[in-house]
């Protein structure tokens, strides 16, 4: 093979590579692992004035003060994606900064790692609380729960 050759063939293969390394940056992100499961949180009902009848979702209650025990779905997602270095200092900066540290962040490409996240999904969560009284005009909350141990909800009649 000519010597001229073997130099546009060394040229293509150092584009190759440049290319290989800044356009696989990063993949998707895809889950890894779910853990479901059902929670439980106290929802604590204070009105004022207290003895309010308390609705939760339209179905009566009782009188306040009350807890309400609330179960419903959790999961914790596992996520994860491939990034490298390169990818990493990119996103840290500007377009201009992008431009003026290609030396460096070309280079970085070439390094590959796991990027990791967990997510917290929480399903069938949402909430109204109301409250009534005689001779008061009724109060109303809504409340998302997301797995919290308790939540107070203070609901204030007035004439």
């Amino acid at each position: 093979m000519p010597p001229r050759s073997r130099a546009v063939t060394a040229t293509g293969l150092a584009f190759a590579l440049c290319a290989a390394a800044t356009a696989g940056c990063q993949s998707q992100w895809y889950m890894t692992v779910e853990h479901a499961e059902v929670v439980r949180t106290d929802v604590v009902v204070r009105t004022e004035p207290t003895g309010a009848t308390v609705s939760f979702d339209g179905r009566v209650q009782d009188a306040a003060p009350l807890r309400i025990p609330v179960d419903y779905e959790h999961s914790t997602q596992q996520w994860e994606r491939q990034t490298n270095a390169g990818a990493r200092m990119r996103e840290s900066t500007g377009v201009i900064g992008t431009i003026l540290l290609f030396p460096i962040w070309l280079p970085a490409s070439f390094f590959h790692s796991r990027e990791e996240m967990k997510r917290h999904v929480y399903g069938l969560n949402r909430h109204v609380v109301s409250a009534q009284m005689q001779g008061y005009e009724a109060a109303e909350q809504q409340i998302e729960l997301e797995g919290e141990a308790q939540v107070e909800v203070s609901l204030k009649l007035t004439r």
